[in-house]
């Protein structure tokens, strides 16, 4: 089955501006900006991008993350895909950045993810393949790599060829979640983890952290 014949639901409200996206008969609609308080709200959202139609596949950024945002996310789809029985599917903070950017095949993403913290994630086709979350005053990147995400709008970046300040999309919301989907990924929505910045405790290889290499 092609991906345009099934309907398709995706929210990150993990990092800012937060991201909702749906594909209803191959037509994507999205909006940005979205409130997570009350949880009613959002619910309003998606309706805003669904309309009438009930979504088989709904993915859902599971952090690294704002603890807010990915709270609100994750209640939301545990009893969304519950009600709907859709296929629940993680989704990583930094794929849909990657995916929105295709023409790059290496690409480091950084994005602000609260208490002066950011994610930080290296990404080679749009697989995510090292992460880490550190403080903005110990981000380095290594010079000349491609750097792209909301991160680049705030300043964070030093060295590095900047790609440009890119924000996820709804189509690159959406391409991760095919992505991962296609591959058989699915989480139950009971045991629907998040991974919040603060717990993250994952730290920078020096040789890294000092600009030099990847981690």
């Amino acid at each position: 089955m092609s991906a345009d014949e099934v309907t398709l639901l995706a929210l990150d409200l993990a990092t800012r501006p937060s991201i909702i996206a749906a594909r209803v008969a191959g037509v994507t609609q999205a909006v940005r900006g979205v409130s997570t308080h009350p949880l009613a709200d959002l619910g309003a959202r998606v309706r805003d991008v669904l309309g009438q139609a009930t979504p088989e596949v709904v993915g859902v950024v599971t952090g690294p993350g704002s603890v807010l945002g990915l709270r609100a996310g994750a209640a939301f789809v545990r009893t969304y895909a519950s009600a709907t029985g859709a296929t629940l599917v993680p989704l990583h903070t930094g794929e849909a950045v990657a995916a929105s950017v295709p023409d790059e095949p290496v690409l480091w993403v950084v994005a602000p993810v609260g208490r002066g913290r950011v994610s930080l994630v290296a990404t080679e086709r749009g697989q995510v393949v090292s992460e880490a979350i550190v403080g903005v005053e110990e981000l380095r990147i290594p010079r000349g790599e491609p750097v792209a995400g909301p991160g680049l709008a705030r300043g964070l970046i030093g060295e590095g060829r900047s790609t440009g300040v890119v924000e996820p999309t709804g189509n690159g919301l959406l391409a991760a979640l095919v992505r991962r989907w296609r591959a058989g990924e699915s989480a139950d929505p009971h045991s629907l983890a998040v991974r919040y910045s603060v717990d993250a405790g994952v730290r920078l290889p020096r040789r890294f952290a000092e600009g030099g290499g990847r981690p």
